[in-house]
């Protein structure tokens, strides 16, 4: 059985304006809150990926442990402490796997308040939620995380799993983050970088010399083109184009983005850290994106792979620190 409706979170309390229940309109939605004011607005900058097809890609993505070792790797390396019973925020929560889960069991005792844009994702959560007895932990609210409803200084951490990339303005996310967090608390998110842009020339390269001297197949080469056209698009910072509102990933962040952002919305620290060792960076990242594409590392012949390596030795550890493909924020304030 699920909490009874006297012993759940009351998510009431650290919003500035009056939550409605979902399931009011739908039933399968039931439990799950959202602002009044969000009740009937459009969804800007989300596809059907993390609407109607919700379920498709929480089995396709959710990676529990995977997150859960990166929040680990996050606070330690920031050297950040966190209460013994953190109240939570968290932005982007999807069906929770990759971020409420992880915390649920990184900090016993911890209270979370799930948002996303999705009721679908949500929905999937809030099943967790019953099934798992946990309606005096969590909650589910449905909105936007680039709007700003939520109260001032009431949240300990602030979290988010791979959702300030999918933002069509990330800087109202955490501006919105920083007003919610308490004096001293962190928020921490995990995000992909520009380093990208440099395995997409190596990808250019390759498919360049596919086409002029040796033999690439076709396969990887439709894979190639589409990641150097992907990592082409995101890069930089405007995001005024009216096709980024019909795409799910919009930025690659940089460091310097961050910093300036940072400094004005008022962190008083930042601290990214790359996820990934720099040996082998650039190979590794490209055999997952071949294995998620459905490819084997063999469908890259081995005059490419050499190509990769020469762009894995051209840069030292430090600088592919300073322009990671995938790296960890971590913002006190």
């Amino acid at each position: 059985m699920d909490s009874s409706p006297s012993d759940r979170l009351a998510a009431g309390d650290y919003f500035d304006v009056l939550l409605v229940d979902l399931g009011e309109r739908d039933p399968r939605y039931a439990g799950i809150l959202t602002p009044i004011q969000e009740l009937h607005e459009e969804k800007v900058g989300v596809t059907k990926q993390f609407l109607d097809d919700a379920q498709i890609y929480h089995e396709n993505y959710s990676v529990s442990e995977h997150y859960r070792a990166f929040f680990e790797m996050g606070f330690a390396q920031a050297g950040v402490g966190v209460p013994g019973e953190p109240l939570i925020l968290d932005i982007g929560s999807g069906s929770g796997s990759n971020s409420i889960i992880p915390c649920l069991s990184l900090f016993p005792g911890c209270r979370i308040i799930g948002t996303d844009i999705s009721p679908q994702l949500l929905a999937l959560l809030n099943r967790y939620i019953r099934q798992e007895r946990l309606g005096d932990r969590v909650v589910c609210v449905c909105t936007d995380a680039m709007q700003n409803f939520l109260r001032p200084n009431c949240f300990d951490v602030v979290t988010g799993s791979a959702i300030l990339h999918h933002l069509m303005d990330p800087e109202r996310a955490l501006a919105s983050a920083h007003r919610a967090l308490k004096s001293g608390g962190t928020a921490i998110f995990f995000e992909p970088f520009e380093g990208f842009g440099v395995l997409g020339l190596a990808y250019r390269n390759i498919i360049d010399l596919g086409r002029d001297r040796f033999v690439l197949p076709p396969k990887t080469e439709t894979v190639l083109k589409a990641l150097v056209f992907d990592f082409e698009t995101r890069k930089g910072t405007d995001k005024s184009a009216a096709h980024f509102r019909i795409m799910d990933d919009k930025w690659l962040f940089t460091h310097h983005y961050l910093e300036r952002v940072s400094l004005k919305i008022g962190f008083r620290r930042l601290k990214i850290i790359p996820h990934r060792p720099p040996i082998n960076d650039f190979r590794n990242a490209t055999g997952n994106f071949l294995g998620h594409c459905g490819l084997k590392m063999a469908d890259l012949p081995d005059w490419g792979w050499e190509i990769i390596d020469m762009y894995d030795a051209q840069f030292s550890p430090e600088m592919k620190a300073d322009m990671p493909l995938e790296a960890t924020i971590v913002l006190q304030k």
